[in-house]
């Protein structure tokens, strides 16, 4: 009997070996556009890290190209010797591209550095088609396009401000400043008879704030990006809107969810996470074996409505009954709230 329990014990050992060697580990590389430390690429890794990172059946490389900071031809010729170097002998089976920077560094060197592999991009601003059908690459990449909603965010700042006399934008002169810049431009003569604009993307940190602090009553402003100034000083993504903050005697409005809790108000915000969200779902249909061309793009940006309920107590701003679906952080614990069922159920049985 002691034999026939050993040799069962041994054999299910044996099996349970087999079958674990038998799951095909896939090898999936996140090349980020922007740095560690930067919000918005670190809640996409946060979302990519949940849904891969500790899985049996997937090995996960995450790298950073750094590129708020250098930019250059120069660099990405530098950039594709590193990689050739770093990788040449790692069989990667998905490449994630987050951000700009990162899609067009793989779309350039994907012969050379990543032939014949999946892509699934996110964040990617301005998108046009056409850069993934050149070359065929359109049969090896799908994705998820990143669009700021200015429209929207103008329309939610009047509809908030009914009063309002004008909005200050504030953007700068990096690669997603300049198109931002564009979608803006093309938005604004919708509004020309009913608020004012002025439009900064130039501008020392010191004039800017000495222009916000003079700002009059019945303002506000739409906080795009400042990571660098005319001076060339360089901001983290929250440095230099807390500069403005400080000061500031008008509610401020933002495009992106990292903005969120370091001093906007809100608005119709781009989300990190929901782009990260969507990109998992087609890196799972990818590593399933499903053809990239027959996973769509998904060409609509998955914004929301959200709100900093601190910066919504201090400008006395109620949400309107219009807008049903949105998210509020920083609110105070409410036990009705949270347990409203609870306390109707139990009021009802009291009754």
């Amino acid at each position: 009997m002691y034999f026939f329990k050993k040799s069962f014990f041994l054999l299910s050992i044996f099996f349970l070996f087999e079958l674990s060697a038998s799951v095909t580990q896939k090898d999936i590389l996140l090349i980020h556009s922007y740095h560690r430390g930067y919000k918005w690429s670190d809640d996409i890794s946060k979302v990519i890290d949940k849904n891969f990172d500790n899985r049996d059946d997937v090995s996960l490389t995450t790298v950073y190209m750094d590129t708020k900071k250098v930019a250059t031809p120069l660099y990405f010729d530098r950039l594709f010797e590193l990689y050739d170097e770093r990788f040449r002998n790692r069989g990667f089976d998905l490449i994630i591209a987050a951000d700009n920077n990162a899609l067009e560094f793989v779309l350039r060197y994907h012969e050379h550095l990543f032939k014949d592999l999946p892509v699934v991009f996110l964040g990617i601003n301005n998108f046009d088609e056409a850069m993934i059908y050149e070359n065929n690459m359109r049969s090896y990449t799908t994705g998820v396009v990143e669009a700021v909603d200015i429209k929207k965010n103008i329309d939610l700042i009047l509809n908030l401000h009914p009063k309002l006399k004008k909005i200050l934008i504030i953007n700068d002169h990096s690669r997603t400043g300049f198109a931002i810049k564009r979608d803006i431009f093309k938005v604004l003569p919708i509004y020309k008879n009913r608020v004012k604009f002025e439009y900064v993307d130039n501008i020392e940190i010191s004039n800017l704030k000495n222009k916000v602090i003079n700002l009059p009553k019945n303002t506000a402003i739409l906080w795009v990006l400042l990571f660098q100034d005319k001076a060339g000083k360089y901001f983290s993504y929250k440095e230099s809107l807390k500069e403005i903050r400080e000061i500031a005697n008008t509610p401020i409005y933002g495009l992106w969810d990292f903005y969120l809790g370091e001093g906007i108000v809100g608005g119709v915000l781009t989300s990190a996470t929901a782009q990260a969200e969507s990109a998992s779902i087609m890196v799972e249909d990818l590593l399933k074996g499903i053809n990239p061309r027959k996973v769509p793009i998904l060409t609509k940006s998955p914004n929301k409505y959200m709100f900093d309920y601190y910066e919504l107590q201090k400008y006395k701003i109620q949400i309107p009954s219009s807008i049903q679906n949105y998210e509020i952080i920083n609110k105070p614990f409410s036990f009705y709230e949270t347990y409203k069922k609870l306390v109707w159920v139990t009021i009802g049985t009291l009754s």
